[in-house]
């Protein structure tokens, strides 16, 4: 069934969990010895770590423990643990980031309507992009009227 499958929704070992205030949890503890540091970091009842005959219990399960508490809570719970899952960053966060700060990541922008906002990279090795193979194209977003984007 799409969506069901070990990386697509069908296991709880691999989901984006709500907390308390909002934020979220992606959790990857795929493997066994992950899983069970999942588990006790979150204080889950030892039934869970079976998750082969009731995957969807299961998820709501750990979903209602995660929901139950802020991620600054979670944090603190995954701190030094090998649980293979992590808070995921707001924009703002992920923009100050000082590794994707380095990497200027966030060092580019688009333009439209008079707005200035931030554009990611488009992750293109750079044997194709314009720049390596002697080609001309607008400047980032300088073609956004050409698309009705003006």
């Amino acid at each position: 069934m799409p969506g069901g499958e070990l990386v697509t929704g069908g296991s709880p070992r691999y989901q984006v969990y709500r907390t308390s205030d909002g934020r979220f949890v992606a959790a990857g503890p795929l493997e066994d010895k992950f899983w069970s540091n999942f588990i006790d970091a979150i204080e889950a009842p030892r039934e869970l770590l079976d998750d082969s005959k009731d995957p969807a219990g299961v998820r709501a399960a750990v979903a209602a423990i995660i929901g139950g508490k802020p991620a600054s809570h979670w944090r603190a719970r995954f701190a030094g643990k090998d649980v293979c899952s992590v808070i995921v960053a707001s924009m703002q966060e992920a923009m100050q980031d000082e590794h994707f700060r380095a990497r200027g990541l966030f060092a580019r922008e688009l333009e439209s309507n008079g707005r200035r906002t931030t554009a990611l990279p488009v992750p293109v090795s750079t044997e194709f992009r314009a720049d390596a193979i002697g080609a001309t194209y607008p400047k980032l977003g300088e073609a956004n009227r050409d698309f009705g984007f003006d």
